[in-house]
């Protein structure tokens, strides 16, 4: 299972995210994704990518369709900027995928403000990691849930 260290004094990502409708997916845009990156994966398919030379965690992307998403009202927790280091027990490969099983439950979007959500419902520690991007983390620093605030790209509007 993956450990996180977490740096206060840090600066998220700075970028955009988006979902895109038609692709069923978060996108992360404005970081220099010539990097060379590796992913904690949750639900097989949302990635929480980290630099593999430092482990610096530098966005949230992946494939996650909008119907198998709940409604319901979400409210983002309070969380401060910074940054987090990850460390998977060994060196990290470029593009490989490591899963976090920690983070479990229904992803719930709310219409009204625009937040996503899957995982626990609190947390001990909340970092945005990237714009519009916050970790939710335990008391012991283990990984426990992801708030996205994306602009929704409509198929229509591409």
């Amino acid at each position: 299972m993956p450990k996180y260290n977490i740096d206060f004094e840090g600066q998220p990502t700075k970028g955009t995210l988006v979902y895109i409708e038609e692709d069923h997916a978060f996108n992360f845009t404005g970081f220099d994704k010539r990097m060379k990156t590796a992913a904690i994966t949750i639900n097989e398919t949302l990635q929480v990518e980290f630099l593999v030379e430092t482990g610096k965690v530098v966005y949230v992307w992946g494939y996650y369709p909008k119907e198998s998403w709940g409604s319901g009202k979400v409210v983002p927790p309070h969380h401060t900027n910074g940054e987090v280091y990850v460390d998977v027990g060994e060196a990290p490969d470029m593009g490989v995928g490591y899963e976090e099983p920690s983070v479990v439950g229904k992803a719930v979007f709310d219409r009204e403000s625009g937040w996503f959500h899957i995982g626990a419902p609190e947390c001990s520690t909340c970092i945005e990691v990237a714009d519009h991007t916050v970790l939710g983390f335990d008391v012991e620093n283990h990984l426990r849930s992801v708030w996205l605030h994306p602009d929704i790209q409509a198929k229509d509007a591409l």
